[in-house]
């Protein structure tokens, strides 16, 4: 998919919220021969939500993969704050968004703001199992998922 001169990566991963990672974990790896989830948690250092810096908040993740080499997270909200806990609320288990691995985060989140999208979900993060990297995250009308873009340092 091309944006105005700007050429969407491969899809990174694929996000699903859950009620408990390490049940779903052992599920997709037993019953559909998905490899071995690596489970961590996870706090951003800092986080926007809606424009507004959010409290501190704690998710317990799964990353593991498919044959091709797609990364599958499954996300479970530990301690609340983000958005995670109210998708989950609200929509049950289920995927949560799509993620790109970009170069050049600034010029996404531009483009996206230039052209009517919301930026609603804001973090700087650096963790020992995936390093420093920033994200954004915001939605289609109409679909009931949202696009996370992600650049790594």
């Amino acid at each position: 998919m091309k944006v105005d001169g700007m050429k969407l990566p491969e899809l990174g991963h694929i996000g699903v919220v859950v009620d408990n990672v390490s049940k779903y974990a052992e599920i997709l790896s037993t019953m559909l021969g998905m490899k071995k989830f690596e489970i961590y948690y996870f706090e951003p250092n800092v986080a926007i939500l809606k424009g507004e810096k959010i409290k501190p908040f704690k998710l317990k993740i799964g990353i593991s993969e498919f044959n091709n080499g797609i990364k599958f997270e499954i996300i479970q909200p530990i301690i609340d704050g983000g958005f995670f806990r109210k998708f989950l609320e609200q929509e049950g288990n289920g995927i949560n968004h799509l993620a790109f691995y970009v170069q050049n985060i600034k010029e996404w989140e531009k483009y996206f703001s230039e052209n009517g999208f919301k930026i609603f979900f804001k973090a700087v993060i650096e963790d020992k199992n995936s390093g420093k990297r920033q994200i954004f995250y915001t939605k289609l009308k109409g679909l009931n998922y949202y696009y996370e873009f992600a650049q790594y340092y």
